[in-house]
């Protein structure tokens, strides 16, 4: 153990090894109570790398702390985006002591709610890095209501509650990165609660002996209240679960590249169909309680299914303007929430 924490220490002073780049590259650094010290320079993703990282956390768990994307956990290894050199976080981040360090703002609240909520938005988070704006979760808290946000650019999910248990007087408003929200739907096992802080540009979300921490992403959400529309007073009522079935139905012929459906709209009825010039057309027809005019519009088949899977059985109501204008989705008495799914239309 002490040749390897030598040899550790070695290359903290000196140069990163052949090929890999200067020390200021990115890596992980595992640090335990023991006489050890492992520091990876990291090149590109692999899925080897986090296997053999994880192997050598867990054998040196229970004592051992990970750093990765800035982002601590004791006795329970996470993985998240690479940090820059550990001496960059704060004293009190790096210490991992979050029982005893001073927070501006704290919340406690139920786990359930909190993993509702994020499964109700975390599939419209952009995986486009390059859009860092929107590549997390927009969070607010006021009072005793919460709001989770999500967006890719083509679709956004929106869902308000209010908290059993817990509230703030002061306003919460922040973007929390993508891969923290998916280890914090992973997180909280067995636990009912939830304690949420926040300091200075990091927030925290402390469940049972887990803590799990983030940096806030910086930078405005995109004004989602624009993109909810108002104005969409072509009514469909259905089932979830049919409507569900029909669009994977017929989407197993449309373009592989834009999955498009088409939604014709008529007396009673709504044609969904798609059409591929390499392989064929399919086309289903449900009756529903309409009396509207005519329209046909078009939405792409995975962002409807995404939305029918995380809300699940039960009428959903699908409200539309025109050939032109983002579809509304929202579920019909969902107590306790209010939840609805904008998806933009695409040109057959």
């Amino acid at each position: 153990m002490p040749q390897h924490d030598a040899r550790a220490r070695s290359r903290a002073s000196g140069s990163a090894p052949p090929g890999v780049g200067s020390f200021r590259e990115r890596f992980v650094a595992l640090r335990t109570l023991r006489p050890f010290m492992v520091m990876v320079w990291k090149t590109s993703p692999s899925l080897t790398f986090f296997s053999l990282l994880l192997r050598l956390a867990r054998a040196l768990l229970p004592v051992a702390t990970l750093y990765v994307g800035k982002l601590i956990i004791d006795d329970v290894v996470r993985l998240a985006q690479m940090p820059e050199h550990p001496t960059t976080l704060p004293d009190w981040l790096a210490s991992g002591r979050f029982d005893r360090m001073t927070v501006l703002i704290t919340i406690e609240f139920g786990l359930a709610i909190l993993a509702d909520m994020i499964g109700k938005v975390i599939f419209a988070i952009t995986s486009d890095e390059s859009r860092y704006q929107i590549n997390g979760t927009l969070m607010i808290a006021n009072k005793k209501q919460m709001t989770l946000v999500a967006t890719d650019g083509h679709r956004l999910a929106y869902v308000s509650g209010r908290l059993e248990k817990g509230s703030t007087d002061d306003k919460i408003e922040i973007i929390i990165p993508r891969k923290a929200v998916q280890e914090l739907s992973r997180l909280g096992e067995g636990e009912e609660e939830v304690l949420f802080g926040q300091k200075d540009n990091h927030v925290f979300f402390k469940l049972g002996k887990i803590t799990l921490l983030s940096t806030i992403v910086p930078g405005k959400f995109p004004d989602y209240e624009k993109v909810i529309p108002e104005g969409n007073d072509k009514i469909l009522k259905l089932e979830s679960g049919s409507l569900g079935d029909v669009v994977r139905r017929v989407a197993l012929l449309s373009s592989e590249r834009s999955r498009a459906v088409k939604f014709s709209l008529g007396k009673g009825t709504v044609e969904i169909s798609s059409n591929n010039p390499e392989v064929g057309e399919a086309s289903e027809t449900l009756d529903v309680e309409y009396n509207g005019p005519e329209i046909e519009v078009g939405f792409n088949a995975k962002y409807l299914i995404d939305f029918l899977q995380a809300m699940g059985p039960g009428p959903v109501i699908l409200a539309i303007k025109d050939e032109a204008t983002q579809g509304l989705l929202r579920p019909v008495g969902l107590e306790g929430r209010d939840y609805r799914y904008v998806v933009m239309p695409m040109r057959l």
